[in-house]
């Protein structure tokens, strides 16, 4: 079980934070204007793709707090449930390999791979790219300010047990702290879902 407090997990969210960001920013541009074509790019694609499926994987293991309850799940068949009932199918429908599945389809029935077909077939599959930006349900979920409450009041708790277990500690719980944190992390996740919304609008008015 991957438990709400780990900090490893931290920065893997912050990590797919950043990979969201790219993934819609990039996706939505390649559904425009083409197919990436510089090794590069692809590399870099595989690369994103590679942490989406690591992240559906973890999404399976990870803790979450009952809404009703608010209480911490750590049973794994009731977290893998409540992913399957929340986010993995637009998770998976935005990670599942079209265009790889695509070329081996070519490949088994013409014996070469669909980037040697005509330009049709990268027209077609250049617009399967806007299904990526299903991942914009993640991105936002990563920047609710929730989210960052509940780590940051699980690691300050932590602390607070710690030092009562220490008479010489001076350690005071940072409310203020906390709140003026969470309150910035607000102002910067709704912006940045503004201008992601804008982008995309502006894709969909180029297409």
């Amino acid at each position: 079980v991957v438990r709400l407090d780990s900090s490893w997990k931290k920065v893997f969210d912050l990590i797919m934070l950043v990979a969201s960001c790219h993934s819609i920013i990039v996706n939505a541009y390649f559904a425009v204007f083409g197919l990436p074509t510089s090794d590069m790019m692809v590399s870099c694609d595989y690369v994103v793709e590679s942490l989406y499926l690591f992240d559906i994987v973890f999404n399976f293991l990870e803790e979450y707090n009952e809404e009703e309850t608010h209480l911490v799940v750590s049973n794994v068949p009731r977290i893998a449930w409540h992913y399957l009932t929340t986010g993995f199918v637009f998770d998976l429908i935005a990670w599942f390999p079209v265009e790889q599945t695509y070329s081996l389809l070519m490949l088994h029935a013409f014996g070469k791979p669909s980037g040697s077909s005509s330009f049709a077939g990268d027209e077609k599959l250049r617009l399967v790219r806007l299904l990526k930006l299903l991942r914009l349900q993640r991105m936002t979920q990563l920047l609710d300010a929730g989210r960052l409450r509940e780590k940051l009041n699980s690691y300050y708790s932590k602390q607070l047990e710690y030092a009562a277990k220490d008479e010489e500690s001076t350690f005071r719980y940072p409310v203020m702290r906390i709140m003026a944190l969470v309150d910035g992390y607000h102002i910067f996740s709704l912006a940045t879902t503004l201008l992601a919304s804008a982008y995309i609008f502006a894709i969909f008015w180029l297409i």
